[in-house]
């Protein structure tokens, strides 16, 4: 079992009453596109988009031409049925150069960088198919600095962003970080909704995917909880432009 598996976003999906895999569902979406005003002209790349919800909602509030990528082909066929107005391409971070989607003025992570195995790698390939007036926006999980994580959440945490670190990879990378903001609370939040979902649709998850799915989500998203409380898991969103 894996949260990032194509069972495991069906599962988020009906706990987020959406094709969302983040936390805050639209108001982290709504949140993060803050101050960027809709321009139809525009191309927005929603980077890991999953099964499609997070790109759709972009669309739909002002983005005519939206663009969502993710490695994983069962979700875009997905997306692709579901969404058809959203163009999305099966397609890995790195190969994003070789792919020949264009330059796109807004590019969007929701919680996917740290599922990156080779983050430098992807942060270049993103600057090479960034406007030169372009954007982006990271949001995800973060560590304070550089150490062990939590065993509880095991490898499904990925490489969290590290705090004392990310303004250096952006400037390596071709980018310029503009603004950092700690999300930690509305993160704590957003999982405490979750784990209560998780909860009161226990009968439905259990006859529809199992017991054992339901029993990995609660300890994983409750250890992940606990994490964001002791304050060693953060959640950040971060600005950047092309240096």
């Amino acid at each position: 079992m894996q949260l990032n598996s194509a069972e495991g976003k069906q599962i988020l999906a009906t706990l987020r009453d959406g094709d969302y895999a983040h936390p805050g569902e639209a108001e982290a979406v709504a949140l993060t596109l803050e101050g960027v005003p809709a321009d139809r002209a525009h191309r927005v790349l929603d980077v890991g988009c999953g099964r499609g919800g997070t790109a759709e909602w972009i669309r739909r509030r002002g983005w005519d031409r939206v663009v969502g990528i993710d490695r994983d082909a069962e979700v875009i066929d997905y997306a692709r049925a579901r969404y058809p107005q959203v163009q999305f391409r099966a397609c890995d971070v790195l190969d994003l150069p070789a792919a020949r989607l264009g330059r796109f003025e807004l590019i969007c992570l929701f919680n996917s960088f740290y599922a990156f195995a080779d983050q430098q790698a992807a942060l270049r390939a993103l600057r090479a198919v960034s406007a030169p007036a372009g954007q982006m926006r990271l949001f995800d999980y973060a560590q304070p600095a550089p150490g062990p994580l939590p065993e509880a959440l095991g490898t499904e945490i990925g490489r969290p962003i590290v705090l004392d670190r990310i303004a250096d990879q952006l400037a390596e990378t071709g980018w310029r970080q503009t603004a950092l903001t700690d999300l930690s609370p509305r993160y704590i939040g957003w999982y405490q909704s979750l784990l209560d979902k998780l909860d009161a649709r226990r009968a439905q998850i259990t006859a529809e995917h199992g017991a054992d799915w339901h029993t990995f989500f609660t300890q994983w998203y409750s250890a992940l909880h606990q994490a964001l409380i002791d304050g060693t898991i953060r959640g950040v969103l971060i600005a950047a432009t092309p240096a």
